[in-house]
């Protein structure tokens, strides 16, 4: 009796319904996306989550192409770039994973954003000054934003 292998699944293994992400959470992808390569320091552990989850099959294309990123900074991007293909459940396994290790990028993805993309806390693009002064106030937010980072 020979038994026959199957073929390796080279796709993502999401159903089409699974894999739309809401608007929102692609947007805080977006908007934290410098942190988020800077800071996600186990690209594996999250692509482990994924695959547990059912969301990405080890033998995929996607997950051999995140995998072969030279640096962590490149995985970390190549797994941003592929998350809103993977939808809205995998936007929740990231959040999750990255709350055991990394609760303050998982913090970051759990903010609301207002209408133009920005979180309360971090600072997004700005409609432009209308005096020097509020400039000013702008440039302090930011560097104050920059600081209590670098102190965590």
């Amino acid at each position: 009796q020979s038994t026959q292998m199957e073929p390796p699944d080279n796709t993502t293994k999401a159903s089409p319904e699974e894999k739309v992400m809401d608007g929102e959470s692609r947007r805080k992808l977006e908007t934290f996306r410098a942190k988020l390569v800077d800071d996600i320091s186990d690209v594996d552990c999250i692509l482990d989550d994924l695959i547990a989850n059912g969301l990405l099959s080890p033998h995929s294309d996607d997950y051999q192409n995140v995998r072969a990123g030279k640096y962590a900074r490149e995985r970390a991007r190549r797994l941003l770039n592929l998350m809103p293909r993977l939808g809205e459940q995998a936007f929740r396994v990231l959040t999750e994973s990255l709350s055991r290790d990394q609760p303050h990028l998982a913090d970051l993805l759990r903010q609301k954003l207002d209408d133009h993309g920005s979180s309360r806390v971090c600072p997004g693009p700005f409609p432009p000054a209308k005096t020097g002064d509020e400039l000013v106030a702008r440039v302090q937010r930011k560097l104050c934003w920059s600081y209590v980072e670098k102190a965590r």
